[in-house]
């Protein structure tokens, strides 16, 4: 596996060519043969913000839940076109229509294919189909006025050259950094110290009860805490890749390439969060989007594939 930083930017390019474990089935090792412009950081909350400043309302303009409102106060203390600190705080809260979002706008900035491309639709979608597309709920701003409803369909463009949410296969690729049977980013060793070099974990600043089962559920089901706060990105060590906090700090959404054999999940989320205990920044841990739930507190690394 080759690695070459590029000079001038935050992106790192990647030549995958190694054996990885790949989603479902975890028991199979696949090869990857592709070359990928990784993210060497999170995506943060600023970055999202002017990226998407006109998707975004400003207050009072739309009725907002909570969720939608964070990002409207978010953008209230930015000025559109502002330069973004390198180490702003992790985006958190990103709904996956945002995210996919984000990346087709990212993409026409940088002069790039969007990937992504939408469909209004119902919750029948809401599962993985045998094209690669798939189903997840609308989450615009401007829901009303775009005449949608609260489902949308995803198409998936494999032949665009545009950023995208990284697949299963590749997320571990990236994360284990060419090395197999690792049990963290890190490696093998279930030592907090070495840990907390690497991941954020471990942090609650919202109260939960211990005690109560249905708070630790709560937590699992919607992948952490809806109002946990973040942290700045790339303060700790990278992993062998250069990419930092690809464990803890806040879970990365990922594709699946095809439907899961487990359940009916259509996004996958990666790496833990800022909640979680040592023993679930395990890479082989995950949360999933499926029709019996939703995530609150996610965010995003995103890669492009060079042909």
């Amino acid at each position: 596996m080759i690695l070459k930083e590029k000079n001038t930017s935050n992106f790192l390019d990647f030549g995958i060519g190694s054996e990885n474990r790949i989603y479902p089935d975890s028991l199979k090792y696949v090869k990857i043969e592709k070359k990928l412009v990784v993210d060497k950081y999170k995506v943060t909350d600023c970055e999202l913000i002017q990226t998407l400043w006109d998707s975004i309302p400003d207050r009072n303009k739309i009725i907002l839940n909570t969720n939608k409102k964070y990002w409207v106060e978010k953008k209230e203390h930015l000025v559109k076109g502002a330069y973004c600190d390198l180490h702003d705080s992790a985006a958190v809260r990103v709904k996956p229509y945002w995210a996919m979002i984000y990346a087709n706008a990212r993409s026409v900035r940088d002069g790039f294919e969007p990937v992504y491309t939408f469909e209004w639709s119902d919750w029948k979608t809401m599962r993985m189909h045998d094209n690669g597309s798939f189903g997840i709920r609308n989450e615009s701003f401007f829901l009303s006025e775009k005449g949608g409803t609260n489902f949308v369909l995803v198409h998936v463009n494999e032949f665009a050259n545009g950023y995208r949410l990284p697949y299963y296969d590749e997320w571990m690729a990236l994360a284990r950094g060419g090395r197999l049977n690792i049990d963290f980013v890190w490696g093998d060793d279930k030592d907090s110290l070495m840990a907390s070099q690497y991941a954020w974990f471990g942090f609650r600043n919202v109260e939960l009860n211990p005690k109560n089962v249905f708070d630790e559920e709560k937590m699992q089901r919607f992948c952490g805490i809806f109002q946990q706060n973040s942290r700045p990105v790339g303060m700790l060590k990278p992993n062998v890749y250069g990419l930092y906090d690809v464990s803890g700090l806040v879970c990365e959404l990922t594709m699946l390439a095809k439907k899961s054999i487990f359940d009916n999940e259509v996004l996958i989320c990666k790496g833990g969060f800022l909640t979680d205990s040592l023993e679930s920044l395990n890479l082989r841990n995950h949360c999933d989007y499926k029709t019996t739930n939703d995530f609150t507190y996610q965010g995003l690394r995103l890669v492009r594939q060079i042909r």
